[in-house]
């Protein structure tokens, strides 16, 4: 499995074929996620995701039982099915390459956050000290290599700065 996806053969592929029933066709979904959850009063709910990254559309479909779940995918509704699917991944494609001005200006304002704090903390609450007092850990992906990294680092300004202490 990759990511939250699911990736399995048609299991209707062999299935008996109705006169009534309506070919979809399946070039219109970029990656589906159908994943049925039967809770306990019989419904049962399909979710279809638009993409693998968080950011991919969702269409979730809540049925009454199975044959009305296979009824979305197979049946009747299935043309309607694909037609939402499809004009949903064009409205998600349009809508994010959307940035209005007002909101650009606020995320651009928006001070960064902070690590989270058990990064934050050394190795067994750890502390080290330089001639300024307590160092501070810190921990991060050096831009040059991609590596990771842990140290201890001076808290005074920088150009008075001790060297940093780096942890194996």
């Amino acid at each position: 499995m990759k990511g939250d996806l699911v990736s399995f053969e048609d299991p209707f592929d062999n299935a008996p074929l109705d006169s009534t029933l309506v070919e979809v066709p399946t070039t219109t979904i970029a990656a589906v996620a159908v994943k049925p959850q039967t809770e306990s009063d019989g419904k049962v709910v399909l979710t279809f995701k638009g993409g693998r990254d968080f950011d991919a559309p969702w269409i979730v479909i809540h049925a009454n039982g199975l044959q009305e779940a296979h009824d979305f995918v197979v049946g009747e509704n299935a043309a309607l099915l694909a037609v939402v699917m499809e004009r949903t991944q064009s409205a998600a494609k349009h809508f994010a390459g959307i940035k209005a001005p007002a909101a650009a200006a606020v995320e651009a304002a928006q001070p960064q956050r902070a690590a989270p704090q058990g990064s934050q903390e050394a190795p067994g609450g750890a502390k080290r000290f330089c001639d300024h007092g307590e160092m501070v850990f810190k921990t991060g992906v050096a831009k040059a290599t991609g590596k990771p990294y842990s140290l201890f680092s001076c808290t005074a300004p920088r150009e008075s700065q001790c060297k940093g202490q780096f942890l194996n």
